[in-house]
């Protein structure tokens, strides 16, 4: 009985982290939101503060493609390599959009 209580709450336990860290995922979920101005007058699309999760394959400019497609995607590439720190990012970062 009490292993089977323990089993439950670690269930319950890792289905609530895997609800917490797909939060910030929803935003990229292709909800429509009004675009906020990053610094440099880049428009994201995306509340300030929003994070993305790096992806295997992805660069700056596919991100900066996803998060603003008709948008300038030069400016959001550089605003995102100041926000990163380098040219290259790493399957799982997560990058605190402008």
């Amino acid at each position: 009985m009490v292993a089977r209580r323990r089993r439950l709450v670690a269930i319950l336990g890792v289905s609530a982290v895997l609800v917490l860290l797909a939060l910030p995922l929803q935003v990229l979920g292709g909800k429509t939101v009004t675009g906020q101005m990053a610094p440099g007058g880049v428009t994201t699309g995306l509340p300030d503060g929003s994070v993305y999760v790096v992806r295997s394959g992805d660069t700056l400019t596919s991100i900066a493609q996803r998060m603003n497609p008709s948008g300038d995607q030069a400016a959001l590439v550089r605003a995102l390599r100041m926000t990163v720190g380098s040219p290259v990012v790493v399957p799982g970062e997560h990058i605190v959009l402008p």
